[in-house]
């Protein structure tokens, strides 16, 4: 069972159903479907990155792990994107609705789930928590960044924010 099932399952009637989006029309008229689009963009955009604490992983592997940890194309979608607008601010909103055929409901999830430069942290994660899709991403980036093995004052940091992520999908917890 996958984390976004789990999620869903948890959270009950707070679980607002999957945006209906799988396939979108690129520029050519060819269909792709929005998880597989959105993953070519993020490979593009990350291309020259890296992850961990070496800095020697390919960051798409990061991508790819919090992709492969979210069910649906939508989900999927946004997984691949997550970390494009944060870590890339040359690429805008814009850019990837219009130059990359990003659907505009994806990119809106995509832009709740990117850090405002000046946001204090624990603001940006009850910002996230408003929106279910958002939080479903970001619960799956946080457990691939604690997969990661990052240093203890990140590790304290995620579990805070895991913490306040699924008291909110799961409101009894």
């Amino acid at each position: 069972m996958s984390l976004s099932e789990i999620c869903n399952l948890a959270a009950g009637s707070r679980r607002k159903p999957e945006p209906k989006i799988t396939t979108v029309e690129s520029l050519s008229a060819t269909k792709f479907d929005v998880a597989e689009l959105a993953e070519r963009v993020a490979r593009n955009i990350h291309q020259h990155d890296y992850y961990g604490r070496g800095a020697n992983v390919p960051y798409t592997i990061h991508l790819s792990d919090v992709a492969n940890n979210v069910t649906g194309a939508f989900y999927k979608a946004v997984a691949w994107l997550h970390d494009s607008l944060e870590d890339h601010p040359e690429f805008t909103r814009d850019d990837l609705i219009d130059q990359h055929g990003i659907p505009a409901q994806v990119v809106d999830v995509v832009e709740i789930i990117t850090k405002k430069p000046d946001e204090e942290y624990e603001q940006y994660i009850i910002r996230v928590s408003k929106s279910y899709a958002a939080t479903v991403v970001k619960v799956a980036d946080l457990l691939s960044n604690l997969r990661a093995q990052p240093p203890k004052r990140l590790v304290r940091r995620y579990a805070k924010a895991l913490t306040v992520l699924t008291s909110k999908m799961i409101p009894n917890l």
